[in-house]
């Protein structure tokens, strides 16, 4: 598998990447949450130095970015805490700044290697300030009430999606669960106890391939988290947290394709 199972690790807990061996500029520094090993498409935090700079530049897959904390301005766009900015591969994106420093989550669907001065000259979709979104009630059905969303990115012929999950505190969600897509997270803030895998506080993450059983799940203090998917969202229960994911799979593997739910039509 090109990326593997990673269930619960911490932010500061991983090892620096260096963004300057693809094309970056000198200080541009993160800490590798996950990577694929045969397509280099890359999940991580990016933490930027005061007066930082980068050239201007493309990449060729799509990448996107949430500030966690500072701005970040991207050509005459000054993004701040709560900014979703997705960037198209071959488009151009402006100079990167920020005179405070800033951290940044970030995933790219290849390899994150800057192109300097190269781009077809579109422009940039508009950022998303995802503080004045509305929250939409979970459209896919078996949560408990108190889960809440707000889509930033969905592929209408896939399903794949990157949305913000929110929970109310002392949320109680007592089921166990697989999905048949990639599912993975990063907690912005807030708490989460999965009963099959432990604690996640601001900064964990996990990635787990299709058919992974996991819950039940609490929250004491509610949570805010950012999630996405290779696929349309879809919840299968089940009673034994200790299935395997050989054993999700062929119980799933007549039924029909997950119907695309989570759409910012919502």
């Amino acid at each position: 598998m090109a990326r593997g199972h990673i269930e619960i690790i911490h932010t500061n807990d991983q090892a620096i990447f260096d963004l300057e061996s693809v094309g970056w500029s000198y200080d541009s520094h993160a800490r590798k949450l996950s990577q694929d090993s045969e397509t280099d498409a890359i999940s991580m935090v990016l933490n930027l130095p005061p007066t930082y700079r980068r050239w201007a530049g493309t990449f060729e897959q799509t990448a996107e970015l949430y500030v966690l904390s500072g701005y970040l301005m991207i050509g005459g766009v000054t993004l701040g805490a709560g900014a979703y900015q997705l960037l198209p591969g071959g488009v151009m994106q402006g100079e990167w700044r920020s005179d405070e420093g800033c951290t940044v989550w970030m995933k790219t669907d290849g390899s994150p290697r800057l192109h300097p001065s190269v781009g077809a000259g579109e422009k940039l979709p508009d950022a998303l300030d995802t503080a004045t979104m509305d929250w939409i009630f979970s459209p896919i059905p078996g949560p408990p009430c108190g889960l809440l969303l707000k889509p930033l990115r969905v592929d209408m012929e896939t399903g794949a999606s990157t949305f913000l999950s929110g929970i109310v505190p002392q949320y109680h969600y007592p089921f166990i669960e697989y999905h048949r897509c990639v599912e993975e997270a990063f907690l912005i803030r807030g708490d989460i106890r999965l009963g099959t895998s432990g604690n996640m506080e601001a900064g964990s993450y996990f990635y787990r391939p299709p058919y992974v059983s996991h819950g039940p799940f609490y929250s004491h203090t509610g949570m805010l988290g950012l999630l996405s998917t290779d696929g349309a969202l879809d919840n299968h229960y089940i009673e034994d947290p200790f299935r395997t994911p050989e054993q999700n799979r062929a119980d799933s593997q007549h039924e029909a394709p997950a119907p695309n739910l989570l759409t910012t039509e919502n």
